[in-house]
């Protein structure tokens, strides 16, 4: 098994690299930008593709589980705990075939109480060992090396920029537009008349994270195919800080009237914005030794909407309260992913009373205990009653 076997082939990757979030749709793409997309590519492609097949492997050894011991939920308490220890069993031996890349601690920590009779659970640990199989076959390899371990040089990537022109950059808005519509609807159509919009909400915002593996968890909980899911992410990574709000708003349209966008041929005014021109190129100056550290601007912070929670609070939070975030994401009633999602500022920001309510009981009951430590420590603690 190798990587360019996994992901395709080098057209494989150099068209998911045109399709990529960082790359469609935009202009003055810099060849190492591009690398860097590629590299990403092959990341998506390898855990996508991998990941369809453990889950086929996954499943079979479910299936014949369940024949062989009966469904979960006709299993007693007095005999659960053994159900799933040879479920367990189960999904240790249809890993095998990915063993030499999965570690004993990594086998410990996920094929132990895999839980496969839940809801997306098979999927889950499927993308959870695809992405964990692509990170040993690319450790500590550059985006060069990787991309060179599946036939693919900068010269490839360059060549494909240069044939790249603005009316491709605008067939993949217009696709990408498309796209979004046909996974609203799906979505629509698959959660109907009981569809959580906050649920929803939440994996729209996963499905447009950059991180792969949370990616492939929100398109898993929508139920989306993988060209439908990329297609979404790139209309997200279009739309930017308003993705998750738009993609919210328009499937609430579609829910309303599922004929609104029947004839979605032409880019919504929303997705026409006039572009600046590109930069012009500095002129290249040879020399020995690495090139020098491109300077960075500090982009001035976001300003914080009203009644709504700073996302500073919560990495303060995470920095010095010492609780976890698991913990922490449960109180607020959200997914740890979702609160990851917080604590970076993506997506919309707590606004919830009750929410930020929990926060402030969190920070004052470690900051009453810490303040009782330093009296303490200084011997000026009052004097009780």
């Amino acid at each position: 098994m190798n990587l360019q076997e996994i992901v395709g082939g080098k057209d494989a990757v150099l068209a998911a690299m045109l399709q990529s979030p960082a790359i469609a749709g935009k202009s003055g793409v810099s060849p190492d930008a591009a690398m860097v997309a590629a590299a990403q590519a092959v990341q998506m492609l390898a855990v996508r593709n991998l990941s369809s097949e453990v889950q086929a492997v996954l499943q079979d050894a479910y299936d014949m589980h369940t024949i062989m011991s009966g469904e979960y939920e006709e299993t007693g308490d007095d005999k659960a705990d053994e159900w799933q220890s040879v479920l367990d069993d189960a999904v240790n031996a249809a890993l095998e075939p990915w063993g030499m890349f999965l570690s004993a601690d990594w086998m410990g920590g996920n094929t132990v109480d895999t839980r496969l009779h839940e809801e997306g659970m098979v999927a889950d640990l499927a993308t959870r060992t695809a992405a964990e199989v692509h990170r040993q076959l690319t450790y500590e390899k550059t985006a060069a090396q990787v991309l060179s371990a599946v036939g693919v040089v900068r010269a490839d990537v360059e060549a494909v920029l240069q044939t790249s022109t603005p009316q491709a950059s605008e067939g993949v808005t217009v696709n990408a537009y498309q796209g979004a519509i046909a996974g609203l609807k799906s979505i629509a159509a698959t959660f109907g008349d009981a569809i959580d919009f906050a649920a929803v909400k939440d994996n729209l915002d996963l499905l447009c994270d950059s991180d792969e593996t949370l990616s492939a968890s929100g398109a898993a909980y929508l139920q989306l195919d993988a060209d439908t899911a990329y297609a979404m992410r790139v209309f997200g990574n279009m739309m930017a800080g308003a993705a998750v709000k738009t993609m919210c708003e328009m499937l609430t349209n579609i829910t309303l009237d599922p004929d609104h966008y029947d004839d979605p041929m032409e880019i919504p005014p929303f997705l026409k914005r006039e572009q600046a021109p590109a930069p012009e190129a500095a002129p290249v100056v040879v020399e020995d030794g690495p090139p020098p550290p491109a300077a960075k601007t500090e982009a001035a912070p976001a300003p914080v909407p009203e009644g709504t929670l700073n996302p500073e609070v919560l990495s303060l939070l995470k920095a010095y309260a010492n609780v976890k975030d698991k913990d922490v994401a449960e109180k607020l009633g959200m997914s740890r992913a979702t609160f990851n999602n917080k604590v970076n500022g993506k997506g919309d920001p707590i606004s919830d009373p009750e929410h930020i309510a929990v926060v402030r009981a969190i920070l004052f009951e470690h900051c009453t205990g810490l303040v009782r430590a330093m009296q303490l420590l200084d011997g000026t603690l009052p004097p009780e009653g």
